[in-house]
């Protein structure tokens, strides 16, 4: 029987903590959340990028770069701890919401991350976990739409 090591450089995660909303909304263990995560990648072998508390802008273009560097045949790893919502949107069809410190006018939709994922990633395997906790995150108007992953 052959063994062959793990290599850290086909295991790569992103991880993605927000927490500076305003006021009541505000997420103060997201952080520590983030990096204990963080941590508890690194102990298994992964490459780990952190980002708290980005812009939108700035939240799509870390993740666009870090699914477009994904390693072949690899295993991808995104991790999200903050708010998020599902609205509907025009059509009426229902969107999850990553909602940055900006609000949800300011937010990355889950479906365009997981499309991204699924067609811009050479990683064999992309997992996304999304930790977002109950209650009503700002700006959300209780009539727009379901609870969603806010259940």
């Amino acid at each position: 029987m052959f063994t062959v090591p793990v290599c850290a450089n086909h295991r790569v995660a992103l991880v993605i903590g927000n927490s500076s909303y305003k006021g009541k909304d505000a997420l103060p263990t997201v952080k520590q959340d983030a990096e204990t995560v963080a941590k508890l990648l690194r102990e298994r072998d992964f490459q780990v990028t952190t980002t708290l508390d980005r812009t939108r802008d700035e939240q799509r273009l870390v993740i666009n770069a870090f699914i477009k560097s994904t390693p072949i045949n690899g295993t991808a790893l995104i991790y999200f701890g903050g708010h998020s919502i599902t609205v509907r949107d025009s059509q009426g069809v229902a969107q999850t919401l990553l909602l940055t410190a900006e609000g949800n006018r300011k937010a990355s939709v889950l479906s365009d991350v997981i499309e991204l994922a699924a067609n811009g990633s050479a990683a064999k395997s992309t997992i996304i976990l999304v930790d977002s906790g109950k209650g009503i995150p700002p700006g959300f108007d209780e009539r727009r739409g379901p609870k969603g992953l806010n259940t």
